[in-house]
């Protein structure tokens, strides 16, 4: 009677390790996974905001819309990045920071997904919105509108 009690501990005791082997290996899986997708959210995130700001059509239109070479973007909660950038070639500069001297634009809405973004800059009483599509790994513009907010 000892010996089958010892052998029903012992095959509980090898499933209960077993059960927590399964359980550390699948949170060390979730734990990698979610940490690589982050890194490719920021990647991706940080290709998306060059594109955008190096795009003519946008520095057209914002220029057109402001006119102005340069134009200062304030990005208060951080939406496009923690750190200020730069944008500048022949036609227009473009400054994005977090200080509110001189904003001519204030960004309201930065929303990155796997194949669409959607930028919305408000100046005045105006919003700027950008919509950009993925196409073959590449970001393609697609449309903008001004609209009054008021």
């Amino acid at each position: 009677m000892y010996l089958k009690t010892f052998k029903c501990h012992q095959i509980f005791s090898n499933l209960y390790r077993l059960k927590i082997q399964i359980l550390c290996l699948s949170c060390l899986f979730i734990n990698i996974s979610v940490s690589g997708q982050q890194h490719i959210q920021t990647d991706s995130k940080e290709i998306f905001t060059n594109e955008f700001f190096s795009n003519k059509r946008v520095q057209y239109i914002l220029k057109g819309y402001l006119k102005k070479d340069k134009i200062i973007i304030l990005d208060n909660d951080s939406l496009i990045t923690n750190k200020p950038l730069k944008y500048s070639n022949e036609r227009i500069t473009l400054a994005i920071n977090k200080k509110l001297s001189n904003a001519d634009l204030f960004v309201q809405y930065y929303i990155l997904n796997p194949d669409l973004a959607y930028v919305s800059l408000w100046g005045g009483i105006d919003a700027i919105s950008f919509t950009f599509a993925k196409k073959r790994g590449k970001w393609i513009f697609f449309d903008y509108s001004i609209r009054t907010t008021r």
